[in-house]
C-alpha cells in the first residue's frame, strides 16, 4: 500500500476499503479544505455523484474538513444518514511533496482522477511569481500528469 492509500485508509477509516475497491473515477479538488473548495467537494458528491479526492497539506486536518462539509450538507437541509453516505465518498490524501514522497501522478493513478477543479490559489497581486507558481503552473502540472495517465 503506497503513502497515498495509507492516509486515505488513515482518513477515511472504515469507509477507505469500500472507496479502494469501487473502479470508478474521481475528481480531485485542490484546494477542498478551503471555503470555497468545500462548497464544491458538497456539490460534486450530492448533485453529481462523484468521487472526491481532497488532498490536504496536514492530513491532522480531515476531520476539521469533514465536519465543514457535514455543516454545508446541513444547511442545504440534507439529513445526517444522507451526509455520512455522501461523506464515505470523499477521500484524504496527502498533498504532494517530497518529504512525504507522494507525487501528483501517484494520487491520480490511486483514485483514478478523471477531473480536476483547483479551488486553490494565491490571490497576492503583489506577488506575479507566486500568483505564476500556485495558478498557472499548477494547473500546467496536472494537465501534463492527468495527460500521462490517461
Amino acid at each position: 500500500m503506497n503513502s497515498v492509500s495509507r492516509e486515505a485508509t488513515r482518513s477515511l477509516g472504515d469507509n477507505a476499503p469500500e472507496m479502494s475497491r469501487r473502479r470508478v473515477c474521481s475528481t480531485m479538488i485542490v484546494g477542498g479544505s478551503g471555503y470555497l473548495g468545500g462548497l464544491v467537494v458538497s456539490g460534486l458528491v450530492d448533485a453529481a455523484g462523484r468521487n472526491v479526492v481532497v488532498p490536504l497539506r496536514d492530513p491532522r486536518h480531515a476531520q476539521v474538513v469533514r465536519q465543514r462539509l457535514r455543516t454545508y450538507m446541513a444547511s442545504d437541509g440534507m439529513s445526517e444518514s444522507d451526509t455520512a453516505s455522501l461523506l464515505r465518498r470523499v477521500a484524504f490524501c496527502d498533498f504532494p511533496s517530497t518529504a512525504n514522497g507522494t507525487t501528483w501522478h501517484s494520487i491520480m493513478s490511486e483514485f483514478r482522477v478523471d477531473e480536476i477543479v483547483n479551488c486553490a490559489g494565491c490571490v497576492d497581486y503583489f506577488d506575479q511569481a507566486g500568483l505564476q507558481k500556485a495558478n498557472v503552473d499548477l494547473v500546467a502540472t496536472f494537465w501534463q500528469q492527468l495527460s500521462a495517465i490517461r
